[in-house]
């Protein structure tokens, strides 16, 4: 790529220990909803025949809601399945962009982000959040940072931008 940056080494890493068993969580949500959708397919035309049904517009209306559904679950599973661990730079922050059903990971300068918080994220614990200026936000996997690692984040988030830490783009925090 003509132009891009290369980044120096990290200063700080996410958990890896924590990030794979999240990841084996999100996996063994995943084989639930497979196992669900096979139940599902012998289902549904169980279920049209018990009810005495000749039509086949409801078990193609049933298979149709079924598929939607499972495609739909088993991306929102995969997307937390493949979060990767945080990577802190100097320049900024390399997380994972959680937008609905699909997680890519994403690099942001601290200059490009607007906000930088410690959110609770349900049973899972508390994760840190960066939001974005131009929309959307980027997420840690909960528990991969301690207390000291999320404060040093948050200092690292502030002396960016106040003081422009962002690589030359020049441009203050709001």
């Amino acid at each position: 790529m003509a132009g891009a940056r290369v980044l120096g080494s990290p200063v700080l890493e996410g958990d890896e220990v924590v990030a794979s068993r999240w990841r084996r969580r999100w996996r063994g949500v995943r084989r639930r909803i497979q196992a669900a959708f096979l139940v599902g397919v012998v289902g549904v035309p169980l279920a049209f025949r018990a009810a005495g049904s000749t039509d086949y517009g409801g078990p193609v209306a049933g298979f149709a809601a079924l598929v939607a559904a499972f495609t739909v679950a088993h991306l929102w599973a995969g997307a937390r399945m493949w979060m990767r661990p945080v990577q802190v730079f100097d320049e900024g922050v390399i997380a994972t962009r959680v937008a609905r059903l699909v997680a890519p990971r994403d690099f942001a300068r601290w200059t490009q982000i607007e906000d930088a918080r410690v959110e609770p994220w349900g049973a899972y614990g508390e994760r840190l959040v960066f939001t974005l200026r131009g929309g959307g936000a980027l997420h840690t996997i909960p528990g991969e940072l301690d207390a000291a690692a999320v404060a040093g984040v948050l200092g690292m988030a502030r002396r960016g931008w106040e003081g422009g830490a962002d690589g030359g783009a020049g441009d203050a925090h709001p």
